[in-house]
């Protein structure tokens, strides 16, 4: 068995336990076929938990996890007080079997030194390079050492380039949002619907910029369509992970919803998300449209469509901090409700505007408007997070027709 270390983002870690189960059944033996192991959760600290399964198991998180930022193959660790002994317990790795796929190798070192006597990150840096060598801009293997209380923990980087990087985006808008942040709120817009409800439902953004909220929220339950990550690299992995074809050996997951539509009311961006979804084919689709505008004629005819099925939405509206605010947070609400009438809806707010939205709020159903009709919206959850540097909420309401 084989420990690693799935980081993540502060308050991710109860989301990513509940990724990782549902993740697990999905994940091959050597042979191609579904394992039978269990999942072992040794710990979960701040920014990220540690398990423990089979090598070829955790390699193959890289190829599933949609809040991940890394995942680290916890390679040794032990306890040591000075630079002497440290510098002797390398050597001793060194000389072990289980350097043995490192001999010869570029390294790289990432270090974080804290409470532990041996505090001097430059020291501890240059203690690893005597030893093993020195770092390398283009390397074979990155290893994370983390120095706490004494206790020297060096982990290897399995998955190369931040996590994140895995939609077809090549182009970014004035506020981008991480893949990781959209799918942790796309999963708690999501929560208690099956497969089958949501591939009976179009999934909206009336402020979908470049798309990648829709993109994360279609492709929530699929593989991560990448072919670099650090581990592939390895020669000596087993050789069903070496494959390109990997993806191929997994049982076929269904897109999300039945349909996609990508709203916002800078023609730049619109063009943006349409390259970026144009993965969906045929599922897919992005206007120029400005939520408080008339509807244009095409807009017009989409609504009529959408207002014949179950509608979800998700949105990360501006906050006022980088991009200007020309309406209230309960403008918004209503004028969501107004045009979409979705079931469930998500927004991705600053805390500011999360402070003035209600528990609950009623809005005259339009649709209807027989006397007494209302759709009444209730505040069914809160996650606290943060989005590039920012406090925000991410804020779910769910309809409850009075009548």
């Amino acid at each position: 068995m084989t420990k690693f270390f799935i980081s993540c983002a502060l308050g991710f870690e109860e989301e990513l336990q509940l990724e990782l189960k549902e993740i697990w059944p999905f994940l091959l033996d050597l042979d191609g076929r579904p394992h039978s192991s269990a999942l072992d959760i040794i710990t979960v600290d701040k920014g990220g938990i540690e398990i423990q399964c089979p090598f070829h198991l955790g390699l193959q998180l890289n190829l599933f996890s949609k809040l991940s930022h890394r995942i680290l193959w916890r390679f040794q660790e032990f306890r040591v007080r000075d630079f002497p002994k440290l510098f002797q317990r390398l050597q001793k790795i060194k000389s072990s079997n289980e350097f043995a796929p490192f001999m010869n190798k570029k390294f790289n070192y990432e270090i974080a030194a804290s409470k532990s006597r041996l505090n001097n990150e430059k020291r501890i840096a240059a203690v690893f390079t005597e030893c093993w060598g020195g770092p390398k801009t283009h390397s074979d293997y990155c290893f994370y050492i983390r120095m706490y209380d004494d206790l020297c923990v060096i982990s290897v980087d399995t998955s190369g380039e931040h996590l994140h990087y895995r939609s077809q985006r090549t182009e970014q808008g004035a506020a981008p949002l991480r893949e990781t942040v959209a799918a942790f709120c796309a999963r708690q817009l999501l929560k208690g619907l099956s497969a089958v409800e949501m591939q009976k439902m179009s999934l909206v953004d009336p402020m979908a910029g470049t798309g990648t909220l829709l993109s994360e929220s279609m492709s929530l339950f699929q593989p991560v369509v990448r072919d670099d990550f650090a581990f592939q690299k390895w020669p000596w992995i087993p050789k069903l992970l070496q494959s390109k074809d990997l993806r191929k050996n997994y049982l076929p997951m269904p897109l999300c919803f039945s349909q996609l539509y990508a709203l916002d009311r800078e023609a730049s961006l619109v063009a943006i998300a349409k390259k970026q979804l144009a993965a969906f084919d045929g599922h897919a689709q992005a206007i120029e449209q400005d939520l408080f505008a008339q509807p244009s004629t095409e807009m017009k005819a989409i609504l009529k469509e959408l207002h014949s099925q179950p509608v979800l939405l998700i949105s990360n509206p501006p906050y006022g901090e980088r991009l200007k605010v020309d309406f209230t947070p309960l403008q918004l609400l209503s004028r969501i409700v107004d045009v979409y009438r979705p079931l469930r809806f998500g927004l991705l707010l600053s805390q500011a505007q999360a402070l003035e939205i209600p528990e609950k709020f009623e809005n005259k159903n339009t649709a209807n408007p027989s006397v007494g009709s209302v759709d009444s919206y209730f505040l069914q959850s809160k996650s606290k997070i943060q989005n590039g540097g920012l406090s925000v909420e991410f804020c779910v309401y769910t309809l409850g027709k009075i009548v």
